[in-house]
């Protein structure tokens, strides 16, 4: 387990302003950080030097990514209820594409992929 650090505030920095309600942040070995942005609806990679591309156009309001153990980024995003309370909908990340999807039980929690 990495040891853990403790960072005095006059230590710190910002690497890049200007991101839409970024969340869910990956570093990556490169120095970089890939996060999403909620209110872009992206996943951005932003360079130790401040730069920012957009990695991937997920649409609706992703709010979490991680690595998989194959070495791709997973990418959580928004989900709504129908007003049965059963009923999910879903934007798939990378495609746009919204499914629909019976919930076990109201409010129950379930994961997936796509």
């Amino acid at each position: 387990m990495p040891e853990t650090r403790i960072v005095e505030p006059a230590n710190l920095r910002t690497v890049v302003t200007g991101l839409f309600f970024p969340e869910g942040p990956i570093a990556l070995t490169d120095g970089s950080v890939l996060v999403v942005e909620i209110a872009r609806g992206t996943l951005t990679r932003v360079d130790p030097d401040g730069e920012t591309s957009v990695v991937a156009e997920c649409g609706g309001g992703p709010n979490g990514a991680a690595i998989g153990p194959d070495g791709a980024v997973y990418v959580c995003n928004n989900i709504c209820f129908g007003p049965d309370g059963r009923t999910a909908y879903v934007t798939l990340s990378g495609t746009g594409q919204l499914v629909a999807l019976d919930w076990p039980r109201p409010g129950g929690r379930r994961a997936f992929a796509a």
